[in-house]
């Protein structure tokens, strides 16, 4: 039985809405990027011209570093773009498949079955690590964070992640009362 499915029809409606802009956005980027490339041409061509050495090997690099920065920062804020695009996840009451695409474009499939797993957490990224029974061990990234939230929230006994019991503090006494009063 189907638990929960990323992307959902609300999920899928809100993308349609939102394509004119991202496209729009998208465009603006890679007129940026243009932009800096000529320059960067620009720039490589007066090193050429310069006089002496050290300037044309200074100049030169310089456009080099400039152009490899530009498209490292150009291509990282278009993958943050059709992220939606770039997850599924599916959860069932035996267990979860989960797709995503990496930053290097290639894609990663985890098919997780609950009876497998012998203990569940977190790393410093906010990934799900999965120790299975088998020794092995999956790390499971999640773009989308709520996808991560309703399997800890939903099934954590059967991830066997350590859900904590945060203790509720209620405060009948300050109904009515100022903070003045308290202090």
């Amino acid at each position: 039985m189907l638990l929960y499915e990323y992307p959902g029809k609300n999920d899928m409606l809100r993308r349609r809405r939102n394509l004119a802009a991202d496209l729009s956005k998208k465009k603006k980027l890679r007129r940026s990027c243009l932009i800096t490339l000529i320059a960067a041409a620009v720039i490589f061509a007066i090193g050429l011209t310069a006089e002496g050495l050290a300037a044309k090997i200074g100049i030169c690099s310089l456009s080099i570093v400039t152009i490899a920065l530009n498209v490292g920062v150009t291509s990282l804020a278009l993958s943050g773009f059709d992220v939606e695009n770039k997850e599924k996840t599916s959860v069932t009451d035996v267990g979860f498949t989960h797709e995503t695409l990496s930053l290097t474009g290639k894609r990663l499939k985890f098919d997780i079955r609950f009876c497998d797993v012998s203990r569940t957490r977190q790393n410093m990224w906010g990934d799900l690590v999965i120790d299975l029974k088998s020794g092995s061990q999956e790390t499971v990234p999640f773009r989308v964070t709520e996808t991560k939230l309703f399997l800890i929230k939903n099934l954590s006994e059967k991830l066997c992640y350590p859900k904590k019991n945060y203790l509720e503090i209620e405060d009948d006494e300050s109904e009515g009362k100022d903070w003045v009063d308290r202090l």
